[in-house]
């Protein structure tokens, strides 16, 4: 009985059929009869293969829950063929990487959560890439990526985003940062969005070391911040391309405490709701330009500062959405910092007559310097001061087109 139990196992190892070409992904060393099963690096195999497959092995491979902690790996060199496709949420609980080379379809309505348990550290190169696009290419196909974590390894490093951001998702980004969230995005593109590119939803999310990145062809602005302080992160290093529709970053108006530089990068600022400097000082660089919306205005409280930098060739501005009298508030100043020192600005088409009738306000014992300001289209006076205000005309201060003439200014 051995004997014939041993000459049954031989003979069963001598017809043992696999993939036996050492070159597929499925190549079976112990196989001794091919049966017409490899899959190759270029997706092809039995049952198809390339975008739209994720059955009998062939690419793209589905990621599950059950990918979270683990490490996504380029699985072909063919650039017209996705590594893997997420159908419905993929939600990361765990450290989880994605390597250089990875093309990543996202389905109808999908979504990448990265809840606070978890990091995904997904880092390309500059000759490869990682890309997370649309089964379609088309604006909003898919939600977007949600990042929950303060994780340190939160990162998008030579990444290419597209064709998300569904405006029916309650976190309008094709990145979204939520809660005290962080992440490193550097030298990556962002395209084809149906609402916001990246949007921070809470005033302790944070974008550090945030560079070299490019957003083009989207519905709302390519950033949105929650708070102006947020925009610490955003150096010129930024770029914008000419297909998007609101090309500004958008600013939801919470107060915040932070020091802050404001930095030009050719594309305006744009304040959706008034707010309040209640710390530190704001120092804006020349050249920034600020869009008010309806109704708001930007009050340095009483242990805030805000100082501009403007020069004679790029000057600060500080407009109206609409070139109209009064169509948003004023610059109010609230604090006797010495830090409060507005040079080579424009204040144009505010003052809307409410409790300080000014473009720009100085009130009860605060204190401002000016030089080379110009205020105009106002509803009211140019400049206005409460009797215990302390106003430094360092000259060349002038208005034209205002309603209540100039205040204080001669």
């Amino acid at each position: 009985m051995l004997i014939i139990g041993l000459g049954a196992m031989f003979l069963f190892s001598c017809h043992r059929e696999g993939c036996t070409d050492y070159t597929a992904l499925n190549y079976d060393s112990k196989a001794k009869n091919d049966n017409g099963t490899c899959i190759y690096n270029d997706g092809s195999g039995p049952g198809g293969g390339g975008p739209g497959g994720g059955g009998g092995g062939t690419l793209p491979i589905q990621i599950t829950n059950s990918f979270s902690g683990t490490t996504l790996e380029d699985q072909t060199s063919n650039t017209g063929v996705a590594d893997y496709y997420v159908q419905g949420t993929w939600t990361i609980s765990d450290a989880t990487i994605i390597k250089p080379g990875v093309r990543i379809m996202m389905k109808a309505g999908s979504k990448i959560y990265i809840d606070a348990n978890g990091s995904l550290d997904a880092t390309g190169t500059l000759t490869n890439p990682i890309e997370i696009f649309g089964e379609q290419p088309t604006k909003g196909f898919w939600n977007g990526v949600s990042f929950n974590s303060n994780n340190l390894n939160n990162r998008l490093i030579y990444c290419t985003v597209s064709d998300g951001a569904d405006v029916s998702w309650a976190e309008p980004g094709m990145i979204s940062l939520n809660g005290n969230a962080q992440v490193v995005i550097q030298n990556s593109q962002f395209y084809n969005g149906d609402s916001y590119g990246i949007a921070l939803d809470d005033v302790t999310c944070k974008l550090p070391n945030f560079q070299n990145n490019y957003f083009n062809n989207f519905k709302e602005e390519p950033i949105r911040v929650e708070a102006l302080h947020q925009c610490n992160f955003i150096d010129n290093s930024i770029s914008f391309g000419s297909n998007n529709n609101k090309n500004r970053v958008y600013v939801e108006g919470a107060n915040y405490t932070e020091n802050t530089i404001v930095s030009a990068f050719g594309v305006p600022y744009f304040i959706a709701t008034s707010f309040e400097i209640n710390g530190g000082v704001t120092s804006v660089n020349a050249g920034v330009e600020f869009i008010m919306a309806a109704n708001t205005n930007i009050n340095v409280g009483t242990s805030g500062a805000l100082t501009t930098n403007g020069t004679a060739g790029n000057r600060v501005i500080f407009r109206g959405e609409q070139p109209t009298k009064g169509f948003w508030r004023n610059l109010v100043f609230s604090s006797n910092n010495t830090n409060n020192d507005i040079s080579y600005t424009d204040v144009r088409d505010g003052s809307e007559v409410w409790n300080t009738p000014a473009s720009v306000y100085i009130a009860t014992n605060a204190r401002l310097a000016m030089d080379n300001v110009h205020v105009s289209n106002s509803s009211s006076a140019a400049l206005g001061a409460h009797t215990t205000a302390t106003f430094v005309d360092n000259g060349g201060n002038s208005w034209s087109n205002c309603d209540g003439g100039g205040g204080v200014l001669p």
